[in-house]
């Protein structure tokens, strides 16, 4: 029977009982095109939320649990979602909740609900629970984290480089703010008449914004009609670009619009990358990845998705390296194609055509195995591309079932609470039209044809039966193909109870109408059960499955895509749950000393200012504590924070042999001496608990503490994000107990 799996991507007809979702889903594209064509309705727009709500009830028939060799080795499974959590741990540095800039003081992107801010408790907790609930040995775990920082090196480059901008662009006495906003926009797009008032700027730990007053093809501002008319046709030439860009799709993932490298400014290039000491096209092909230009009146329908819906995909995953290929997953097929998209084991399709004594003959096995691998992956670059925006739209949604009383503005038919469904058809079928399109054209289009003989001739192949061979290979791939490559969805008759003939765009649309199934559940759930915090409860953070769905997928994208609802439903769901229940077990056993209560936290070599059991070193230990001091010193060290200081250095007393001297320092050196990532976070968050023991963070303290936080490479959100959760422990605590 056929199934909606790998093995029957090009089978002829749909698996029983697909009919009644497939009229659904032609339902849903009528009323896209509907919507196309006449603008907004309401009416449109409830009809097709329901049409979404009756297509999910009709899955059933198509609903398989996969098991190997779809899903893979349960070891496998095991150890990628042991990864995956991992990669959420830096899933809060993938974007920022706080922007190091924000011209506009953007609600939304603040307004994001991370399951697992930047928490070092948190962190700790989840790997200690991750290596027992998952049956992980030390080294296991230790592999994996390996693997997960070269995953994750994208990330810290593009962090430094956010943060090097964040600092040119603190305003001065020579520049305001905006004028630096100016001119950064023309160092990455070149010299055009904007004003300083046209450019506002959101730059997060890893995309810059430019956010623009667009109105079509002029700006939305006040004094447009009264300027020059050669600045007004520059700029509208320049729009005209932009829009024409922003409709495709570009290799600068994930990034996406108008943007041209040869563009960017040589000598701010060339100074940037020396100060980061990386060469200057490293730097280009990066910051290539990070610009992108947004319409001010739009900001909000797209800054979440693109900050917090796409950014993790590059510097967690590896999307980029596919939405690279989808540049070329449309051209001219080619008798060198096949190990493109198929891989190098793939012959090259003009492997096919052997000469004989007659002349040239066709092998057509060999064309067809080699123009299948072709095509599957073809099908499966466009099929990442598509995956990619339902799990942006995942992000989206969960935002706005956690905000319900801001919900995002939405070009789709459907609710911003929901999974975007008739965007991902819209997607799906102009991927079917591009991956099938070089084979549409070579059985469609003599001139195509034309162009083989002639390059197969260049190949040194002879002139009798090239021409005839050729022909007939276009014949057989046309026979083979041309029903499921259909860029369409399959027709359903009134009435018809024989499965539908197949095209490959409906079976994927069905395979993500079980996915969305499957993810509206869980974001029913996670607005009725999540906790505080979230991250205590693993099974209702969204953020944690949008990872590890992806990171599974990559495992194996041509096998996993087709059972992608079974990898959330079986898979991750029963690996989450035994993570939640890990960590619910070990906040029961009572805590160790300097686990509960701070007396005692300082133990010889090892210092543990929040909970954390991390190993350092007595050096370590010393400058932590000196810094420690410098800070508390800002504003008149308090009894609370001496007792405290003295505790961090007598609790080192023993490994040293006496209690240390605590030496002269500051951020700048603090920043050379303290390398460890997970050191330099601890050591801020036993700055923070310094601060409030007397009750509250002074201006001057936070001061001093955001300079060591910037010189350690943390960014501002993030430490945002430790202020407020450090300030809300110590409030609902006994502070006392840091010093009796």
């Amino acid at each position: 029977m056929t199934r909606l799996d790998a093995g029957g991507l090009f089978a002829p007809t749909l698996p029983e009982g697909a009919a009644p979702a497939v009229a659904l889903l032609g339902r849903l594209e009528a009323l896209v095109r509907a919507q196309k064509e006449h603008g907004p309705d309401p009416a449109r727009r409830l009809e097709a939320q329901d049409v979404y709500s009756e297509l999910l009830t009709k899955l059933g028939p198509l609903c398989q649990d996969d098991v190997a060799p779809s899903l893979g080795p349960s070891d496998e499974l095991r150890v990628r979602f042991v990864e995956s959590v991992l990669l959420w741990l830096r899933f809060c540095e993938s974007s920022s909740s706080v922007p190091l800039v924000d011209s506009l003081d953007t609600r939304s992107i603040r307004a994001f609900p991370l399951d697992l801010p930047p928490d070092a408790l948190a962190f700790t907790r989840l790997r200690s629970a991750l290596a027992l609930s998952q049956g992980v040995p030390p080294a296991e775990l230790a592999d994996a984290e390996r693997r997960v920082e070269f995953l994750c090196s994208a990330l810290a480059f593009k962090k430094s480089i956010t943060s090097a901008l964040a600092e040119r662009l603190q305003p001065g006495a020579r520049a305001p703010a905006r004028e630096k906003y100016l001119q950064l926009l023309r160092q990455c797009y070149g010299e055009l008449p904007w004003r300083a008032s046209d450019v506002d700027l959101v730059l997060t730990s890893t995309a810059i914004f430019f956010v623009l007053p667009i109105a079509g093809e002029k700006l939305d501002v006040s004094d447009w009609q009264a300027r020059p008319e050669p600045e007004r046709a520059a700029i509208a030439a320049f729009l005209a670009r932009l829009a024409r860009e922003n409709l495709t799709e570009t290799w600068r993932f994930p990034s996406f619009g108008l943007f041209d490298a040869a563009q960017l400014d040589d000598g701010f290039v060339q100074e940037l990358a020396a100060l980061l000491a990386v060469s200057a096209p490293v730097l280009r092909k990066t910051l290539a990845t990070m610009v992108s230009i947004l319409s001010k009146a739009e900001i909000d329908q797209y800054l979440v998705h693109d900050a917090w819906g796409h950014t993790w995909q590059e510097v967690l995953n590896e999307f980029e390296f596919e939405y690279e290929l989808l540049r070329r997953v449309s051209d001219p097929l080619s008798p060198a194609d096949g190990p493109t998209f198929g891989g190098p084991v793939t012959a090259p399709l003009a492997q096919a055509f052997r000469v004989e004594a007659a002349g040239v003959v066709l092998d057509e096995a060999s064309l067809l195995a080699s123009a299948e691998a072709d095509l599957r992956g073809r099908i499966q670059v466009g099929l990442s591309q598509v995956l990619s925006e339902v799990l942006a739209d995942f992000v989206e949604a969960k935002f706005s079932r956690l905000n319900p009383d801001r919900p995002l503005p939405t070009s789709s038919l459907l609710h911003s609470e929901n999974l975007k469904l008739d965007l991902t058809l819209q997607d799906v079928l102009r991927q079917a039209r591009r991956w099938s399109r070089p084979y549409r054209e070579l059985w469609s289009k003599p001139e195509a044809r034309a162009r083989w003989v002639a390059e197969l001739a260049r190949r040194g192949l002879p002139e009798a039966g090239l021409a005839g061979a050729v022909d007939q290979a276009a014949r057989l791939l046309e026979r083979t193909y041309a029903q499921v490559l259909r860029p369409q969805l399959a027709t359903v008759e009134p009435g018809q109870s024989a499965p539908p003939g197949s095209t490959v765009a409906t079976r994927t649309l069905l395979e993500l109408s079980l996915l969305c199934a499957e993810l509206e559940r869980l974001l029913g759930e996670t607005a009725a059960l999540r906790a505080t915090p979230a991250w205590k409860r693993p099974t209702y953070c969204p953020d944690l499955w949008a990872v590890s769905l992806s990171h599974l997928y990559e495992a194996d994208r041509q096998q996993r895509f087709w059972c992608l609802d079974t990898l959330v439903r079986k898979v991750l769901r029963g690996a989450c749950e035994a993570l939640g229940r890990e960590l619910e077990r070990a906040e029961r056993m009572p805590a160790p000393r300097g686990y509960g209560s701070l007396p005692g936290m300082a133990n010889p070599g090892v210092l543990s200012p929040l909970f954390t059991n991390i190993p350092i070193s007595a050096d370590d230990a010393v400058i932590m504590a000196a810094a420690l001091r410098d800070i508390a010193a800002v504003d008149g060290t308090h009894p609370e924070e001496q007792a405290l200081i003295q505790a961090l250095a007598q609790g080192l007393a023993d490994d040293l042999g006496d209690t240390p001297v605590l030496p002269q320092i500051g951020p700048k050196e603090l920043s050379h001496k303290l390398i460890d990532p997970q050191l330099r976070t601890v050591f801020l968050q036993a700055a923070l608990v310094l601060a409030m023991a007397d009750g509250k963070i002074s201006a001057p303290e936070r001061l001093r503490i955001l300079e060591y936080a910037r010189a350690l490479g943390v960014s501002d959100a993030a430490y945002a994000e430790l202020e407020r959760v450090i300030e809300s422990w110590v409030k609902s605590g006994d502070m006392q107990s840091l010093f009796t």
